[in-house]
């Protein structure tokens, strides 16, 4: 808070320049600490989600980055089923509606796809953007008839 940092400060401001060193030092150490053990959390992506999950249940965007690493281990299935949990937090991001489509497409879903690319155009028009998000990160993955479906879509 402001109120706090003032009031530390015009303690600070009293002090004699080498006990100021020291706290300072103190300080510094104390928020390097912090940050050293907090790091380790961040090394990959799955770690990274795994923290958002248990850090933020409430989020949708934990179930929907799980959702994307579903997506790149191949497995559409667990993918649909978190992006449906992302949903139910938050229905107005049009980017769950379009991976969803993807994993239903994957899952040999056409009408449901269609079904869940109509909700996304509905937070946006055709939704270029997002589409082509998409259909790229199925290319990476090898599913090149996934990614010209979506890309089909924005015609």
């Amino acid at each position: 808070s402001v109120g706090l940092a003032l009031a530390a400060g015009t303690a600070l401001a009293r002090l004699p320049p080498e006990r100021l060193r020291v706290v300072l030092v103190a300080v510094v150490l104390a928020g390097g600490i912090r940050s050293g053990l907090r790091t380790p959390v961040w090394h990959d992506d799955f770690s990274v989600t795994q923290s958002i999950l248990e850090d933020s249940p409430n989020s949708y965007r934990g179930p929907a980055r799980m959702a994307a690493i579903y997506q790149s281990h191949r497995q559409p299935a667990q993918a649909l089923g978190a992006l449906r949990e992302a949903a139910k937090i938050y229905d107005r991001d049009p980017t769950l509606f379009v991976a969803a489509a993807d994993a239903a497409i994957t899952l040999g879903r056409p009408r449901l796809a269609d079904t869940l690319l109509m909700r996304a155009e509905l937070l946006c028009f055709r939704c270029p953007g997002y589409y082509r998000t998409q259909a790229l990160a199925a290319r990476s993955r090898g599913d090149s008839a996934v990614a010209d479906s979506l890309l089909a879509r924005m015609r």
